[in-house]
């Protein structure tokens, strides 16, 4: 949606109206003669409805308009969408989707943009739709921290509580595992670190087998 104000200030967006609601028609496949913008492209779009297969004369008319609209020009699109009727209403303008890939490009009408300081309209990286896939770009974990973090948040509460539990438990361990490291002024190796998790996982192990006795015995 373009606003009243936008609309008022560059009415030569007005012609595209046109051609938005031709691109719609085609796609609910209705084909008209004649459209009479009458509230900003939105509705009240009124055409005489032309009757015949899905390959008659006036249906192709409109394929060829469309595929005009998204291909390069030599002459100015926009001055061959002026040559229809076009009503300027104090109104708010809607478009079909993808409409600021049609504006014409030729050497004229970009000095239009630049002059009326709207030239980002020609630019697609700068459309709504463009700024999404970004930011969903961005909202993608890309580090192990930022990946763990959204498991995290995937988990319940008391899942949490636990992982948190274990996390602060082997940091706890690490730190006085490495302590003995640093006081003997000795290099951490490999092996030690393979023989801390070892020996973690041991223990994991015998804690576990000591719960499952216990709650045998509370039968």
């Amino acid at each position: 949606m373009v606003c009243r104000g936008c609309m008022s200030k560059h009415d030569f967006l007005w012609a595209y109206t046109i051609q938005s609601l031709e691109t719609q028609k085609l796609t609910s496949g209705e084909t008209s003669d004649s459209i009479d913008v009458a509230s900003g492209g939105n509705d009240n779009a009124k055409a005489s409805k032309t009757t015949g297969g899905k390959h008659s004369p006036a249906k192709r008319k409109k394929v060829e308009q469309v595929d005009n609209a998204s291909s390069p020009r030599k002459s100015c699109h926009l001055k061959e969408l002026q040559k229809r009727k076009i009503s300027h209403k104090d109104t708010a303008a809607f478009f079909a989707d993808g409409w600021r890939s049609k504006l014409c490009t030729c050497t004229d009408c970009k000095n239009v943009y630049c002059d009326q300081g709207i030239e980002f309209l020609s630019d697609e990286s700068d459309t709504v739709h463009a700024y999404e896939v970004r930011g969903k770009e961005k909202s993608t974990p890309t580090s192990q921290y930022d990946k763990g973090l959204q498991a995290l948040s995937n988990m319940n509460r008391l899942q949490q509580v636990e992982v948190l539990h274990g996390y602060n438990d082997l940091k706890s361990e690490l730190n006085d595992y490495l302590k003995k490291f640093a006081e003997n002024k000795k290099v951490v190796r490999e092996e030690d670190i393979r023989e801390f998790f070892s020996t973690l996982e041991a223990r994991k192990r015998q804690r576990k087998s000591s719960d499952e006795g216990m709650s045998y015995f509370c039968k």
